[in-house]
C-alpha cells in the first residue's frame, strides 16, 4: 500500500491550491492541515467543506515552527517562541529528550488546542498525525504528544524517516527506537517513511505500507512543483514510470 501525503495544507494559499491541483491530477492521496496560519487556514477549509478535498484524506500537521500559537503559556518558552510570542523555527536546533514539567504542559496544551481546532472546523479526527519540520520526531515531544492522541482516540502516526542514503548509524539507532516506541504504544504506522528521493533509490518491499512525503506548490511560472523546485508530475514519473500505482489513505491502515 502506497500513501503519497502532502504536507503544509494551510500554510499558504499558493500551497493550498497546489494540493488541490495534486489532488485533482492523482498525484497525491492525503494531506495534512496547519491549523494555526488563520488567513491560508481559512482558505484551505473552503476546499474541505465544498468537498473539493475529501475530509476522509486529511490528517493534522502540528506546527510548533512559524505562524503563532493557538495557546499563551507558550509563548513564554524562548526555544519555541522569539520575543514576538511567534514560533521562529528554533524548536529543533537542540535536541532534548525530556522536558521539565512546565514545558511538558505548555505543549501539551498547544497540542490539544490545535488537534481540537481541527476537529471543530472539520469535524472529525485527522486521519493521522505528523508534524512541520518533523518536531514530533523529537524524543521528548512524543513523550508529550502520544498521551494526548490516546486521549482523543488518533492512533495513526507518522514515523521518522527510516529509508535514505544519508542516515548515520547514530541517526539509525535513534530512528529505531523511535519507531518502536510507536508501535510497542500500539500506534499504527507505515513500515516505511521517505520523500521521492529516498524512495527512488528503494527497492519495494511486497505488502509493505509505504508513506511518501511531497511539499506542493507553485512556482513563478504557475508549474506544479515539490519543494526543491522540480516538477512534481515529472518527479512521480522517475519514480512510478507512466503509470501511476492505485494509492491509499491513512484511512486505509
Amino acid at each position: 500500500m502506497i500513501i503519497i501525503n502532502a504536507d503544509d495544507f494551510g500554510l499558504s494559499n499558493n500551497i493550498n491550491a497546489a494540493i488541490y491541483e495534486a489532488f485533482q491530477k492523482k498525484l497525491i492521496s492525503s494531506t495534512t492541515l496547519i491549523v494555526n496560519i488563520d488567513q491560508s487556514f481559512k482558505d484551505a477549509l473552503n476546499y474541505i467543506i465544498s468537498n473539493k478535498i475529501s475530509r476522509d484524506k486529511v490528517g493534522l500537521h502540528l506546527n510548533f515552527e512559524e505562524g503563532t500559537p493557538l495557546t499563551q503559556n507558550i509563548k513564554n518558552i524562548n526555544f519555541i517562541c522569539n520575543a514576538e510570542g511567534n514560533f521562529y523555527f528554533n524548536f529543533r536546533v537542540t535536541n532534548k529528550f525530556f522536558y521539565d514539567n512546565y514545558i511538558n504542559n505548555c505543549i501539551k496544551e498547544e497540542i490539544a488546542a490545535q488537534i481540537n481546532k481541527f476537529i471543530d472546523h472539520i469535524g472529525d479526527n485527522p486521519t493521522h498525525i505528523d508534524s512541520h519540520n518533523h518536531t514530533h520526531t523529537e524524543y521528548a515531544m512524543i513523550n508529550s504528544l502520544l498521551p494526548i492522541l490516546n486521549d482523543y482516540k488518533i492512533y495513526k502516526v507518522r514515523l521518522t524517516r527510516n529509508i535514505g542514503k544519508d542516515i548515520t548509524f547514530a541517526k539509525y539507532l535513534y530512528k529505531n527506537i523511535f519507531n518502536y516506541k510507536l508501535k510497542l504504544n500500539n500506534f499504527i504506522t507505515t513500515d516505511f517513511f521517505g520523500d521521492l528521493f529516498d524512495y527512488k533509490e528503494f527497492n519495494f518491499l511486497k505488502h509493505s505500507n509505504i508513506e511518501i512525503m511531497v511539499h506542493p506548490l507553485y512556482n513563478q511560472e504557475k508549474d506544479l512543483i515539490d519543494l526543491c523546485g522540480n516538477s512534481l508530475n515529472l518527479k512521480m514519473n522517475l519514480l512510478f514510470g507512466y503509470n501511476l500505482p492505485n494509492l491509499n489513505s491513512y484511512n486505509d491502515l
